[in-house]
């Protein structure tokens, strides 16, 4: 885990988590792992999604849509809103000892509300530091691409 951690201090980024807060107000337990990173890491942009806040103050936060998303499709309690956008939805489902990160279709969005099979390919992350990984991976890969040559 310090690997990875020191992987992501040489990125720059700009958004602390509040993570005790996020738990408290939506009743959801955090693993240490995720606890730890979001500790030590600041997220904004990293890797392809543009995150939602964790301190509930922007237009998009992953508690007010988290929020959201329980009224308006059945959200399960134990799911973490992370981002969104017109055709895809990350989230992350907290299993106290770790969590699952869902990057799926929005249909299987309302898929995975209704208990249904998720049947647009989606990716599944079996826990935060596999998912963490990846998307370190493709932050990195996405500057040197667009380091000067």
């Amino acid at each position: 885990m310090n690997e990875l951690l020191e992987r992501y201090a040489k990125l720059e980024t700009k958004m602390k988590l509040s993570c005790e807060k996020v738990s408290s107000e939506l009743e959801i337990p955090f693993s240490k792992e995720f606890k730890k990173i979001a500790d030590e890491c600041r997220f904004d942009y990293l890797g392809r999604f543009e995150w939602f806040s964790f301190n509930n103050d922007g237009s998009h936060s992953v508690i007010g849509d988290t929020l959201r998303l329980r009224q308006e499709v059945n959200l399960p309690k134990d799911t973490l809103i992370l981002a969104e956008d017109d055709a895809s939805l990350l989230f992350m489902k907290c299993l106290g000892d770790r969590e699952e990160i869902y990057w799926i279709s929005t249909q299987d969005g309302y898929n995975y509300c209704d208990g249904q099979p998720l049947l647009n390919n989606p990716i599944i992350f079996s826990n935060f530091i596999d998912f963490f990984t990846y998307l370190l991976n493709e932050e990195e890969e996405m500057r040197q691409e667009e380091a000067p040559k």
